[in-house]
């Protein structure tokens, strides 16, 4: 049985946070665990 490797579809996950966060500030535009956090809290003030 092959070896799952995740390459790919890490990589879709990662460009779809990274578009997401698109213009801010800093780390919080390139580095995928700042930006998460940044999405993340985004979308909260987004739907509060």
């Amino acid at each position: 049985m092959a070896r799952v490797k995740r390459g790919v579809t890490s990589r879709a996950k990662h460009k779809k946070v990274l578009k997401a966060v698109k213009g801010q500030w800093g780390r919080r535009k390139n580095t995928i665990r700042v930006a998460k956090q940044a999405m993340e809290k985004a979308m909260q003030y987004a739907y509060r």
